[in-house]
């Protein structure tokens, strides 16, 4: 008994005294036991709350790093607007020629619709992270939703010669979403084959079931994607093309709304180098019935 109660000032629980009597040893022996039990019961937990507390400690550390990069981002994507409305409200103050008033004044309406757009993606990121969002979520043909931004988009297709090649494993493909969600998801990822597919380059649409799931995927002609870059371009403000200039970029937060889209649907999604370019894909669940998208419990 005395070896057990020495291991214990030690914090070693792993044995127990034997019992071996009624009298009062016996009743020692069963209430050391009794502590020892105890110990080890609340040091293990005390040990994973200590744990649990480091890991919430880091993950609000993230938070703040997150929170203080996207402020600063968000700071970035204002002033360089501002900056140019600035410059250019301060020219046709100062009574520019009148051949030059009409370019300055549709420069400065262009940046407030870039500062609009930018507004309001990030109201709409904003909702989507928060718990207080729920999909509106209904069985719709997948198919013909994609159609239809395609006939949106079709004069910037045009625009550039791009051939639009189908390979739609059937027509009538029920799946189950939030109809005004997963537009918006085609409609982003549409946009960004367009902009990053050459001139009379290839965009591949492609439908498919796979076991509960359909399969959707859109592929562009064009450069690749850096094998680092692949998984940040979901990131908000994220931009793999350093270099690029604001014309041929959006609000930076387009991939991050599709990300955020996609995970309230539970959907498998990334985006992959091909052969000939870049694939964006993702799943979305099959609709077996007319009642199915409505019973399923998504968040």
């Amino acid at each position: 008994m005395n070896q057990i109660a020495f291991k214990m000032a030690d914090l070693d629980f792993s044995e127990e005294v034997t019992v071996t009597s009624n009298d009062e040893l016996g009743s020692m022996a069963v209430s050391l036991n009794r502590l020892s039990k105890n110990l080890r019961t609340s040091l293990t937990e005390l040990k994973n709350a200590n744990e649990q507390l480091q890991l919430d400690i880091e993950k609000e550390k993230d938070r703040e790093i997150i929170r203080k990069e996207f402020v600063a981002s968000v700071s970035h994507e204002l002033k360089t607007p501002l900056g140019i409305i600035k410059g250019f409200a301060e020219g046709v103050k100062d009574n520019i020629a009148e051949n030059k008033k009409e370019h300055y004044i549709n420069v400065i309406l262009d940046e407030i619709e870039k500062m609009d757009e930018l507004v309001l993606d990030l109201l709409d990121l904003a909702k989507l992270e928060s718990n207080a969002y729920k999909p509106d979520m209904e069985d719709f043909n997948i198919t013909d939703l994609v159609n239809d931004v395609e006939t949106r988009l079709i004069n910037r297709i045009y625009e550039k010669k791009i051939r639009l090649k189908h390979e739609y494993e059937g027509k009538n493909f029920k799946v189950c979403g939030d109809l005004r969600r997963i537009e918006q998801v085609v409609m982003n990822i549409m946009n960004n084959a367009i902009k990053h597919t050459n001139h009379e380059g290839d965009i591949k649409i492609g439908i498919k079931e796979q076991k509960n799931v359909v399969y959707i995927s859109i592929e562009n002609s064009g450069s690749h994607i850096r094998e680092e870059d692949l998984k940040r371009i979901w990131e908000r403000f994220y931009r793999a093309e350093k270099s690029r200039d604001r014309k041929t970029g959006g609000t930076g937060l387009g991939l991050s709304i599709v990300k955020n889209i996609l995970e309230i649907h539970v959907s498998r999604f990334g985006a992959e180098n091909t052969e000939d370019g870049v694939s964006f894909y993702f799943t979305l669940e099959k609709a077996l019935d007319v009642y199915y998208c409505a019973n399923i419990d998504w968040i």
